[in-house]
């Protein structure tokens, strides 16, 4: 998908769409244009490329399995806000003379999750950075702003390296939550090898602030009001509580909340509970929580609470369109962590598709609060075995596939006098669909010697479980 300019002023929007598979770009933002790309789902080998003056606008969106999930570059100009970035090789790209801002993301199990490159003007803040090799990679002249100040503070934790500078100046991390307060482990996150240093705190506190336990409107007191509008807001009349919008009078602390969804899986006819975790529910008070879904695929059956919620008013509403709502109000602040929500759905679309969930959260007093989108595997009923792309190929191709039960996995590669010339052995693989570069089976070319195979007509097997299935491939040189 390529998005230019059909004015100066032209804006596109690239909405609800499943973007998959390509070998390239998914989504290549050109020439001036304002652009919003809006909660899709982006698997590709680079999913969005911003440059050429651009503006854009990337928002609850999900990037999976990726080389670059996005790059910017040029002059582009670019906000990237409520994104889901994981399971990748780059995150997040910043080239040249572009200007990112890079807030409120959750970026994940990466090998770099954001990458600065030359003197482009990148701040990133309020998101959180988790199971990453490196963080934040600083190269070349670039100077980001990583948490500059406290309410703009990161979470950045289980990373092996936090922050890497590789360039000969001060980078400006102070304010950031690092998942330890030891100084000197502190220290072994951060990475100089560009003659630079980096500036940093190692401890981020909460600020106090005031709110009234179930004060949901924000006028002060407890009353039938703030009961009407938690029903208001399962029912979707509105989207935001009153007192999300002005202070609470009160005692209470605000802090900072993330939910989230894990990755989940099943297949067509199972009922699948779907839970909403968060971080730590402590000193939460009221709030309501969206989870936006695709009807073709899921089914709502029931949206529960967890024990934390014993005391509380909640309602939910599993009646909206392509949407679960679920709102509450606690008498005392709520306290532990894990499963907060459950929400039962029936598996109805077809096998092997990938499909969003989008989680949106409104916590009233809160500090600020992260929600994290994720998505649902429909695990296939049988396993397939794929056309390989690209075919013909020279010399390198991708073998795709469908497995329907874990197991142990092979590929065999024949040639038309049905001599075996390589087998891939990929050992014990999770049920699941694999057909993007980063999961399906790459050949070389090459036969067990590492010798190149000449051109002609071969054929590959896959081999999982009792399962076998056969077919054929061409290298054109």
């Amino acid at each position: 998908m390529q998005l230019r300019k059909a004015s100066d002023t032209s804006t596109i929007i690239a909405q609800n769409n499943i973007i998959r598979f390509n070998l390239e770009r998914g989504v290549i933002c050109l020439n001036s244009t304002n652009i919003t790309i809006d909660s899709n789902l982006l698997e590709n080998f680079e999913c969005v490329a911003c440059s050429d003056n651009s503006y854009t606008q990337i928002i609850n969106n999900i990037f999976l399995g990726h080389v670059h999930a996005i790059s910017f570059s040029g002059n582009s100009i670019s906000v990237l806000r409520y994104n889901t970035i994981q399971e990748g090789t780059w995150g997040v790209s910043c080239y040249n003379e572009s200007t990112v801002t890079i807030d409120e993301n959750l970026i994940s199990d990466n090998d770099v999750a954001i990458e600065c490159y030359s003197p482009n003007s990148t701040v990133i803040s309020r998101n959180i950075l988790r199971g990453n090799g490196v963080a934040v990679g600083c190269g070349l002249l670039s100077n980001p702003l990583i948490g500059g100040k406290l309410t703009d503070a990161n979470t950045i934790k289980n990373s092996g390296v936090a922050i890497r500078n590789s360039t000969s100046n001060v980078i400006n991390a102070k304010f950031n939550y690092w998942g330890t307060t030891n100084p000197s482990e502190i220290g072994q996150l951060m990475e100089n090898i560009g003659g630079g240093s980096i500036d940093y705190i190692p401890f981020v506190s909460n600020l106090d602030t005031e709110q009234i336990i179930g004060d949901t409107s924000g006028n002060g007191a407890i009353t039938a009001y703030d009961a009407a509008l938690i029903l208001q807001y399962v029912v979707g009349i509105i989207n935001k509580f009153p007192s999300s919008l002005t202070p609470s009078p009160g005692d209470g602390v605000p802090r900072r909340y993330s939910l989230s969804i894990p990755k989940v899986t099943a297949k067509v006819g199972e009922i699948v509970r779907v839970p909403i975790l968060i971080e730590d529910a402590t000193g939460l008070l009221a709030g309501g929580i969206s989870l936006r879904y695709d009807e073709t695929v899921l089914r709502p059956l029931r949206a529960l609470p967890t024990e934390q919620f014993n005391g509380t008013y909640w309602k939910s509403n599993i009646a909206l369109e392509n949407e679960v709502r679920f709102a509450f109000a606690a008498i005392e602040p709520m306290a532990g962590s894990g499963e907060f929500i459950t929400v039962e759905f029936e598996v109805v679309g077809t096998e092997g598709i990938t499909s969003p969930l989008f989680l949106s959260v409104d916590l009233p007093g809160s500090l600020s609060v992260t929600s994290h989108h994720s998505f649902i595997i429909v695990l296939p009923r049988q396993s397939r075995l794929l056309q390989n792309y690209p075919n013909p190929f020279n010399p390198e191709t991708w073998i795709p596939y469908w497995l329907s039960q874990d197991t142990l996995v092979a590929i065999q590669i024949y040639n038309t006098k049905g001599k075996l010339i390589r087998t891939l052995h990929l050992g014990n693989q999770n049920a699941g669909i694999y057909t993007t570069k980063d999961k399906a089976v790459y050949w070389d070319g090459r036969d067990s010697l590492s010798e190149k195979v000449a051109s002609g007509v071969y054929f590959y097997t896959l081999l999982a479980g009792e399962f076998r299935a056969t077919r054929k491939m061409v290298i054109l040189k």
